[in-house]
């Protein structure tokens, strides 16, 4: 390519912004394969290898994306978040392309996206194999999609949106909420109420509910497994803190430093009569989320919220005090950035967590060490049961990591695959299990007492590094002299929370 076609190409509108999106994934690159599987990822993993409609916390496309990378790359943690790293690179993209269909000009736009890849949400998020990043990408996509409505009045794009709303409700329920935000956004403007009267918003409803379909009719073949996980969860969000943790968090996601931004944001999109429909929607989604929510779920909308600050900061009359408050907003995003980077990306070794104490400020950082350790301990106790007897030996984990890890990491300690109780692995535990011996990891005596004679002792979990998570110090026991099968306890071991 010659000089004279990168100059062209980068006189683009949307070339600066891509170069920013291209920057952020190339940060992810660096740094994703500093850390081992995270507990989620291990699971999303298993999962994709359990091909189905649904699954008790999460529907199925991001077990589906962890089948299709499996199958590309093979499973390592570098190369599964790949696929993160680049939705999280789309959203930059995204938030740059928001600030364009409010009007902003490719400074502000450029801005825009900066301010968005230094976000602590984004950066916090986007390195992990989890719902949250696509889930993420499917609520910008729909706001980008909306402001481009309101610009041009193109009834047609609620057919995409459509499709975008139908994979978002495939990937995670809370886009529930952004739905119900987006009728608000239409029911306070003139403009979008007129477009009902044409068909391109009602057949825009009718692919979603026909993509959200299959999870539906799973959920009701099954008793509706993921209501009865919402409500245990919502108990342990209420016991965590509820509604002051929920704005706690909020603030940090946004970044301190960024707030004032994000507050000139909302009182930009409130005030102005075009884009007041997309500063309702961001009030909906966040209120109907703030009662039972964790902060992070309505958290896609601050790249909206960010834009609409963007423009305030551009609609600055004065030339020198646009510039000031332009440096102010970038000098407070890297400082920012520079302070939280311990707490927000992979770039502290494992073996110094517990020494800077991230292991408690971080779990997803805790939630990557050990895993492979965990199989090995209890590979060594199984490896030390008598030949005739591991034949009828099985692995019971007490929740989805151990039983992730065990499955990952255990065929090469010959263990055989692990069943657990815990949330959608209780459907995966093979019917008819004849086992007269379990070796546990992560259950108390007690907790296995009415269905196993003896119970034995056999080792305690250690992590490396003296990293503390939830399964450090954990007892792996040897259950032996059932008083009732594996398969008449089950019933009685289910947890969905």
């Amino acid at each position: 390519m010659n000089v004279a076609a990168v100059r062209r190409w980068w006189q683009r509108p949307t070339a600066p912004l891509l170069l920013v999106a291209a920057v952020k994934f190339a940060i992810h690159l660096a740094t994703n394969g500093v850390y081992g599987f995270q507990r989620d990822e291990m699971y999303y993993v298993i999962s994709g290898q359990h091909p189905a409609l649904g699954y008790v916390d999460y529907p199925p496309v991001t077990p589906m994306l962890a089948w299709l990378n499996t199958s590309i790359f093979g499973i390592s943690p570098w190369t599964l978040r790949l696929f993160p790293a680049l939705a999280g690179a789309v959203v930059v993209f995204l938030a740059g392309m928001c600030a364009r269909e409010m009007g902003a000009g490719r400074g502000i736009a450029v801005l825009t996206s900066l301010v968005t890849l230094m976000s602590p949400l984004l950066l916090g998020a986007n390195w992990l194999f989890q719902t949250v990043t696509f889930d993420q990408l499917t609520w910008l996509i729909a706001i980008y999609l909306l402001l481009r409505i309101l610009r041009t009045g193109d009834a047609r794009l609620f057919l995409v949106m459509g499709i975008d709303v139908g994979i978002g409700l495939e990937t995670k329920l809370t886009i529930l909420a952004l739905c119900l935000g987006i009728v608000a956004a239409v029911l306070v403007s003139r403009d979008l109420r007129l477009l009902l009267r044409t068909r391109y918003p009602w057949i825009g409803l009718v692919i979603a509910v026909a993509l959200f379909a299959p999870n539906v009719a799973w959920q009701i073949a099954n008793g509706f497994p993921s209501l009865t996980y919402i409500r245990n969860h919502s108990v342990d969000i209420s016991n965590g803190g509820g509604m002051l943790t929920f704005i706690a968090d909020f603030l940090l996601y946004i970044g301190p430093l960024i707030l004032p931004l994000w507050i000139a944001g909302i009182i930009f999109l409130l005030r102005n009569r075009r884009f007041r429909p997309m500063g309702v929607l961001t009030v909906v989604a966040i209120l109907l989320l703030l009662p039972e929510g964790k902060a992070y779920y309505p958290a896609p909308t601050i790249p909206l919220v960010l834009a609409g600050g963007c423009m305030a900061v551009g609609r600055i009359v004065s030339t020198t005090r646009r510039r000031r408050v332009t440096g102010l907003v970038v000098a407070g995003a890297v400082i920012q950035l520079a302070v939280l980077l311990p707490v927000i990306l992979p770039v502290v070794p494992t073996s110094s967590l517990h020494t800077f104490n991230l292991d408690k400020l971080r779990q997803d950082f805790a939630d990557t060490v050990g895993w492979p350790d965990l199989a090995s301990q209890v590979a060594a106790v199984y490896n030390r049961l008598p030949v005739s007897q591991r034949a009828t030996t099985s692995i019971l984990a007490n929740n989805y990591g151990e039983a992730g890890a065990v499955d990952i990491y255990g065929s090469s300690e010959h263990l055989p695959r692990a069943i657990s109780p815990h949330l959608t692995f209780w459907y995966w535990k093979p019917a008819n299990l004849d086992a007269t011996t379990l070796v546990t990891v992560g259950f108390n005596p007690s907790d296995i007492a009415f269905f196993c004679g003896t119970v034995t002792r056999a080792g305690t979990v250690v992590m490396p590094d003296s990293v503390v998570n939830q399964e450090a110090g954990t007892p792996i026991l040897i259950c032996t002299n059932l008083r009732e099968s594996i398969n008449a306890a089950w019933p009685s071991l289910r947890s969905f929370s």
